[in-house]
């Protein structure tokens, strides 16, 4: 086994673990990084290798995804994100797949998703899709029709990252997508289409599980869910845009990581320096978003009468701050 010292303790911990489930004996790793810079803002992606040492062959391609520096870690509670990460690895998504093999989804239509081998607080252990052909998509890259399967030649995808997935209305998924993923011509030209097709997706699994379309999330419901939730997404592209876009290298210099006099404790604001914008000025974009927020917590008073603790905190805190 080749020097691990690079690696974090709990990875070099779960790669040992991963090792004596599998009976490997003899055999060498080769460490390399897992990604680029800037491609992970709460964690490190770390490529694994494991070869046989007596004919070099290459038993498993690993990736490793580890808590990053200890400071953002807590400031940004990154353990909770990898909790949640770990349940969806250990329990959601294999229950998800027994539910499908149970009504016999065909293979095809069915929701695939990339093994994972150990998950926990510290390190997710999932296999390497790059060494089945699978690239990082390009996140100075719009998706194009392709990407959105709309012009008969879809690429393959696959879901990869679970740290903030939630119970929720599908479209704010949607809309997330659109306006994080998408640029506006894009959507001019194919965002009716695209929600046309979702939908469809939505009506053909609701019934590969035996559900009532018209009683579980009937069209008149996903039309009212578009009005409602697609803001959402609108939302988010203002907070997650402009460290996308930053320089790479640059990321976590973006990120002002607040410990507030003025009730602004682990508030996230990005400096304009590092920020590659090519339309709107930054100040600008921060102001919208807290205008958006704002405009966001009244609407969710007005609709449920309630709002989640999140909601609340950030809308007070614009809120005084204008």
């Amino acid at each position: 086994m080749c020097d691990t010292l690079t690696l974090p303790e709990s990875c070099k911990v779960a790669i040992e673990e991963f090792i004596q489930k599998n009976g490997l004996k003899d055999v060498a790793l080769r460490i390399s990084p897992g990604s680029e810079k800037g491609d992970n803002y709460v964690g490190e992606m770390h490529k694994i290798e494991i070869t046989s040492k007596h004919n070099k062959s290459v038993l498993f391609n690993l990736i490793a995804k580890t808590t990053s520096d200890k400071a953002i870690s807590e400031t940004l509670k990154v353990e909770n994100l990898y909790n949640r990460e770990a349940d969806l690895y250990n329990i959601i998504l294999p229950t998800f797949k027994s539910f499908q093999d149970e009504h016999k989804i065909p293979i095809e239509e069915r929701f695939d998703f990339v093994k994972c081998y150990i998950a926990n607080t510290n390190v997710i252990l999932m296999e390497d899709m790059s060494a089945k052909g699978y690239q990082i998509y390009n996140r100075y890259n719009s998706f194009d029709s392709d990407h959105l399967e709309l012009n008969g030649t879809p690429v393959d995808m696959k879901f990869v990252d679970w740290q903030v997935a939630r119970s929720s209305s599908p479209i704010t998924d949607l809309s997330h997508m659109v306006y994080c993923s998408t640029d506006a011509p894009m959507r001019a030209k194919y965002n009716t289409r695209l929600f046309n097709m979702y939908y469809e997706v939505i009506r053909k699994q609701l019934t590969y599980f035996g559900c009532d379309v018209e009683e579980c999330f009937p069209r008149a419901v996903f039309e009212n869910h578009l009005k409602e939730f697609l803001p959402y997404g609108l939302l988010m592209g203002t907070i997650v845009i402009p460290i996308v876009l930053s320089n790479k290298g640059t990321e976590l210099q973006a990120i002002d990581l607040c410990e507030a006099d003025d009730n602004r404790s682990n508030a996230m604001s990005v400096r304009e320096p590092s920020v590659r914008l090519q339309y709107t000025p930054l100040r600008k974009i921060t102001a919208m978003r807290e205008r958006l927020w704002c405009k966001f917590y009244e609407s969710s008073l007005t609709t449920t009468g309630e709002s989640s603790s999140v909601e609340v905190n950030l809308s007070t805190r614009y809120a005084q701050r204008e």
